[in-house]
């Protein structure tokens, strides 16, 4: 077994992936990759600080979430509109509804009802 590093694994991950075309990428883009990762990544590890604040000011969790989504949702229409995006259609788009509904807001509410039943000591 080879011992590759993290960066390493990821690049190999990425090509298995990506497949060739991952190699043709341009140094510009490689760039505004690692740029939107850092975006992204400063943005999830403020989420906790925004909701707490949310919180704070007496929102709810299903609240934080609706709009958190929300705001999401506006942003990546703009983005597919701007870039001429084709929206997701049939399948594909029964897929992310499944994986966005059933997914992320049904292990929510399971999240929600495992701490509710460790309150009650069940």
């Amino acid at each position: 077994m080879h011992s590759y590093s993290p960066v390493q694994w990821g690049w190999i991950l990425y090509i298995g992936i990506m497949g060739t075309q991952a190699l043709k990428l341009s140094h510009m883009d490689r760039l505004i990759g690692v740029l939107l990762i850092a975006v992204s990544a400063l943005s999830f590890g403020t989420m906790a600080i925004f909701a707490r604040l949310a919180y704070e000011a007496g929102s709810n969790p299903v609240t934080v979430l609706f709009l958190r989504f929300t705001i999401a949702a506006i942003f990546m229409v703009a983005i597919m509109t701007a870039k001429g995006m084709a929206f997701p259609r049939g399948r594909t788009l029964i897929t992310l509804l499944c994986m966005g509904g059933l997914g992320y807001v049904g292990l929510y509410f399971l999240l929600k009802f495992w701490v509710l039943l460790n309150e009650q000591g069940v």
